[in-house]
């Protein structure tokens, strides 16, 4: 028994010398004096995320050493800036962090407020910085990727006619209204705005075919017709 115990004494005392000297060199190791970062290697287009930004987002992180870095706490503040989409940061031996960074691209506005990516997503860059001549959606809090859904569906369908959609807006009664790129506005209400839509695409040859005329606004609430204000 008393063996066993000494034994066992032994074996703690030796792990307790092995995490010392872990601890310590792991400490030296990560000391900013040793292993210094020297290199900071960027790929990336800079089409809306600034240099500075970048640079704002990085500059704390590189007082470590090469060993100390924390890669996922740095990944994580660069993503903190809104155009960035996905980082990757990676060490190379012996003194070099390489980042490499793809930004968010904008395909719609919501509102003056935040932008939605393809994948129906939203980020909040500032205004000052959202592009020129995108759609803009609007609607209730909650329904911001119903709308854009149905935006896109909206959207492919008037393709048909060759149109486009400039603006849908959803009331706080939940009605729906889409502004075409030629200017025409159609109000689609809150009964399947797909649907009456889709009437609207029917009956579009016949109604244009005029094509000087223009019209201001198209009525489609109306179960078995339309009504057209023309300019």
């Amino acid at each position: 028994m008393v063996w066993i115990q000494i034994k066992k004494y032994r074996y703690l005392m030796m792990m307790g010398l092995l995490l010392i000297v872990v601890g310590g060199l792991w400490s030296w190791l990560t000391h900013s004096h040793h292993f210094p970062i020297r290199h900071i290697k960027v790929e990336a287009t800079y089409q809306k995320v600034t240099q500075q930004e970048l640079t704002q987002a990085i500059t704390p992180y590189l007082q470590k050493s090469f060993f100390g870095l924390p890669v996922n706490a740095l990944k994580q503040r660069i993503l903190q800036i809104a155009w960035i989409d996905d980082v990757m940061v990676q060490r190379i031996w012996p003194d070099t962090v390489h980042i490499r960074f793809t930004e968010q691209v904008a395909v719609v506005r919501w509102g003056h407020q935040a932008l939605f990516n393809p994948q129906g997503e939203l980020f909040f860059p500032a205004s000052d910085t959202f592009p020129q001549d995108l759609p803009i959606l609007s609607g209730p809090a909650g329904m911001e990727r119903q709308i854009f859904r149905t935006y896109r569906e909206m959207d492919q369908i008037l393709t048909v006619v060759d149109l486009r959609i400039a603006q849908v807006k959803v009331s706080h009664r939940y009605a729906w209204t889409v502004r075409l790129n030629n200017g025409s506005e159609l109000i689609l209400g809150k009964e399947k705005p797909i649907r009456r839509l889709k009437r609207f695409i029917a009956v579009h040859d016949q109604l244009f075919a005029d094509h000087a005329r223009v019209a201001e606004s198209i009525d489609l609430r109306y179960p078995d017709g339309l009504a057209v204000r023309w300019q």
